[in-house]
């Protein structure tokens, strides 16, 4: 619920305000562009403060073994928020990365025997449908957009999560 605070209060800005690069974003080469077709321009970007975004995406690695929650939202606000990333950045990054833990940690899974293959391979239809139908959306719709739908996300989530604590608690007491 926490993470709602910095998300919505950049949401006034369509694109963040570039922050000047630091000696070790210009040596590693954290920039890049794309072109909006929302907004029918090319966007340019720097990665700024990437050890406070490798230190966020390192908690969230820790929170996500944890509790065996999913860590996007915490890896959005690391891009986002502390490396000063456009929105449309963060969440396609966040997708790519969050692909590469989920094959690290289902390979275990598979290796003990714990994944039923029909079940897998439904929801890997059902996963692949929805990121082609999300990334035709991604390019029609501005950061903004991208921004606020993640923030109501964010919040149902967030809710959620308090109200199923609530309950267990009230259950347990």
């Amino acid at each position: 619920m926490l993470s709602i605070i910095p998300t919505a209060q950049r949401g006034k800005y369509e694109i963040p305000d570039p922050k000047p690069p630091d000696w070790t974003t210009r040596v590693f080469k954290l920039q890049g562009s794309y072109y909006d077709d929302a907004l029918k321009m090319e966007v340019k970007y720097w990665g700024v403060r990437w050890w406070l975004g490798e230190l966020i995406m390192f908690f969230a690695g820790f929170i996500s073994g944890l509790l065996g929650i999913g860590s996007g939202a915490l890896k959005v606000l690391g891009m986002d928020w502390a490396m000063n990333l456009p929105m449309k950045v963060s969440t396609t990054t966040s997708n790519f990365m969050i692909g590469v833990t989920a094959a690290t940690g289902s390979s275990i899974y598979w290796y003990l025997g714990y994944i039923q293959p029909f079940i897998a391979v439904a929801a890997a239809v059902g996963v692949l449908a929805g990121s082609m139908m999300g990334t035709r959306l991604l390019v029609r719709i501005t950061n903004r957009q991208i921004r606020w739908i993640f923030v109501t996300i964010l919040a149902y989530f967030g809710l959620r999560m308090v109200l199923r604590g609530c309950f267990c608690l009230h259950n347990h007491l």
